[in-house]
């Protein structure tokens, strides 16, 4: 995992390098997408470098202390029962209801609000 990690941040970590070298004569305001382009990708780049040093230093880490990974958990039956037990296991057309009615309230006094700040503004005489 760790060389691709190297590939990727290495690959990431050029084209940043070309990005910036093309945008950097900085005459014209047309160059600097591809600076900031650039710098991201360097700089992301150098991350993915860093992480792959410190995956590949944790593994080192752990060959050495003998600690084996934790084993994956099992995977649940997907069918329609666990869906079922699940739709019944909640009262959703309560809670649906109660989102329903707060999003109306919060909507209408978003409005109320919105209006009165709005006439406020239309008729305040701002100086200049």
């Amino acid at each position: 995992m760790h060389v691709i990690l190297y590939a990727v941040g290495a690959l990431v970590t050029l084209v940043g390098g070309a990005l910036v070298r093309f945008g950097l004569p900085l005459d014209e305001y047309g160059n600097s997408p591809l600076l900031v382009s650039g710098t991201v990708a360097l700089v992301g780049g150098l991350i993915l470098i860093a992480l792959a040093t410190a995956a590949r230093s944790l593994a080192r880490i752990a060959e050495r202390l003998d600690i084996q990974p934790l084993p994956l958990p099992p995977m649940a039956d997907i069918g329609v029962e666990l869906e079922v037990r699940i739709w019944n296991a909640a009262p959703f057309a309560r809670y649906f209801l109660n989102t329903t009615i707060l999003v109306t309230m919060v909507l209408a006094a978003q409005m109320v609000f919105g209006t009165l700040a709005a006439y406020a503004l239309a008729r305040f005489e701002f100086p200049g």
